[in-house]
């Protein structure tokens, strides 16, 4: 009996260590707000009450050098998955009707906490794809949903064009027969609903496990509305009224991050917490989906390459956080947010990623990342790199560089000129046949031609719809045309280019001119060069953009009793 005693006393004193690392571990609440502008929050703004993440601002560390994708889906895919939209195949925002998601072969960040011994709960915005329920929420590491799967709808009826959509998946790997339309929502609003089950989770949570609750609300998304409770504090203060309206729209939002903070609070979890707040994409600011984000003085907005579509805004903070720099001003891209928090949790990742662990950089150690693929603009014609304070931005020729919108947005009430608009926009320089001399491109040819000098080359690339660049030879006298960018050689035999036919290039000095008025592409064409040669063989690794599932049928919305046709998994 004594042994038997002994052995039990053991087993439940290894059980309770084994509780107690885990409990070690910093829960992580990983909050994102939906198309906020990078001057939108109080501490930026100076214009919006946003005290909750001015104090997470205030206490933790502001990424000043933050980089995201154009919109939606493509940003979260990336945050997820620790890979580049160039990677997952997601380039684009994923409409309702589309059959296809983040394929399921990536491993989520969801899933590698899981393993690492955490519980994972989704609260909010999906929009990753849900044709099959494979893609849903509780298919790819979280144990519980409570949200919508689409991209946008009704904050209030919960209407995503002609399908409700709002869902409750109770248990991990839901599916048909578990996932629940949660039709009580109805007439009710989004902010409040997320922040409400979001302190539910907290609550209810097991504290001998660390939570992972990743938060995606809907707010501060069109379409525009918001409890009239939340704009008249901005009655006499903002004119503009789709600024005071988006205003009321972001302190609600705000409201809802100090109500979870408060739940950690009581629950005795914020002492051990890592908090995380992040937009998707920058603002929206003259398209059609936008309701009165603010990318100033940034050029352009959601949808674009240009800085106010992929510069965001990121804090990261919470009593957990080590001894860490007020802010980084160095290159953090969304990728880096997987590789990053499973460094501070002491699980880093096994799989090949796109991201690197900032976690030292954070604490005021070297920076791991020098370069970003920025993308494709929302036309997927656009293609965007920075390599350290130098970015290029490549483009078809009669189009905006970086994809539009491509303006500089003045501030709500105030007046720009136009002619600051039209003359900065002249500085965009004109196409260029960018070339760079000592570089050769043997192999992949798709025709050589008789020329007489690189410029004739460069036409000759423009008039062969398969060309994207080129390579000349003096002695031969010979221009040799190639579908895609092939190792290079050093041979000063040779002139290498990019195909100027529907190509322009054009470059910013980001440590000098981060508001992309002045293009130098002209001045620095050796460095143009380079740089583009560097994004090619990036943009050589990539997957094809997704597309529909050829064996999946026609939607067809089941009929729910209390709010009509519902969006679901339909193959």
């Amino acid at each position: 009996e004594g042994m038997v005693a002994v052995t039990v006393l053991a087993t439940l004193l290894l059980a309770g260590l084994g509780a107690a690392a885990a409990a070690q571990k910093p829960n992580i609440i990983f909050i994102v707000a939906d198309d906020l502008g990078s001057d939108d929050l109080g501490f930026r703004s100076h214009q919006i009450r946003t005290p909750n993440v001015d104090a997470l601002a205030s206490s933790g560390t502001v990424l000043n050098q933050y980089y995201v994708q154009t919109v939606c889906s493509p940003s979260r895919a990336t945050m997820l998955s620790g890979r580049v939209p160039l990677h997952t195949s997601i380039n684009e925002w994923i409409p309702p009707e589309s059959a296809y998601g983040l394929p399921i072969n990536e491993t989520t960040l969801a899933d590698h906490l899981q393993a690492a011994g955490y519980t994972t709960r989704a609260v909010g915005k999906w929009h990753l794809g849900f044709y099959k329920w494979a893609l849903t929420p509780t298919f790819r590491g979280f144990e519980s949903f409570y949200g919508f799967y689409s991209g946008g709808e009704d904050y209030f009826t919960h209407m995503s064009g002609k399908g409700y959509d709002f869902r409750r998946d109770p248990t991990q790997r839901c599916g048909k027969n578990c996932s629940q339309v949660e039709w009580q929502a109805k007439g009710q609003y989004s902010t409040h609903l997320f922040t409400e089950e979001a302190r539910n989770v907290i609550l209810a949570h097991d504290m001998t496990k660390p939570l992972f609750l990743y938060l995606p609300y809907q707010a501060v998304h069109s379409p525009a509305q918001v409890p009239q409770s939340y704009v008249n504090p901005y009655n006499t203060t903002i004119q503009n009224h789709e600024r005071r309206v988006f205003a009321g729209m972001l302190s609600c939002l705000d409201e809802g991050v100090g109500n979870v903070t408060a739940a950690l609070r009581e629950k005795g979890m914020l002492e051990n917490s890592i908090i995380v707040f992040t937009t998707d994409n920058g603002g929206p600011v003259i398209t059609g989906d936008a309701v009165g984000a603010r990318n100033t003085p940034l050029r352009g907005g959601k949808h674009s390459i240009f800085e106010g579509g992929v510069h965001g805004i990121a804090v990261i903070g919470g009593p957990a956080m080590p001894a860490h720099v007020p802010a980084l001003n160095t290159l953090f891209h969304a990728a880096d947010w997987l590789p990053t928090l499973l460094d501070a949790v002491g699980a880093p990742p096994k799989p090949i990623i796109d991201g690197v662990s900032q976690w030292k950089a954070l604490q005021g150690g070297a920076s791991p990342r020098s370069t970003v693929y920025a993308g494709l603009d929302g036309t997927l014609l656009c293609h965007g790199w920075r390599n350290n304070s130098w970015k290029l931005l490549v483009s078809p020729v009669g189009e905006a560089p970086g994809g539009e919108p491509s303006q500089w947005v003045p501030f709500v009430n105030s007046t720009t000129p136009a002619a600051m608009h039209a003359s900065a926009a002249r500085r965009d320089a004109a196409p260029q046949c960018v070339h760079k001399r000592g570089m050769c491109l043997p192999g992949g040819d798709i025709a050589n031609r008789s020329a007489t000098n690189a410029a004739e080359c460069c036409e000759l690339c423009a008039s062969v719809g398969a060309c994207v660049v080129w390579t000349f030879r003096f002695t031969e006298q010979r221009c040799y045309l190639k579908k895609s960018l092939p190792d290079h050689t050093l041979d000063m035999d040779c002139i290498s280019g990019y195909a100027a036919d529907a190509k322009t290039l054009h470059l910013y000095n980001m440590d000098t001119d981060d508001t992309e008025h002045y293009d130098v592409a002209a001045q620095q064409p050796a460095l143009v060069a380079e740089l583009l040669a560097e994004m090619l063989a990036v943009e050589s690794t990539g997957v094809a953009t997704a597309v529909n599932d050829p064996a999946c049928g026609p939607v067809v919305l089941p009929v729910d009793p209390h709010v009509g046709p519902v969006w679901a998994p339909w193959c």
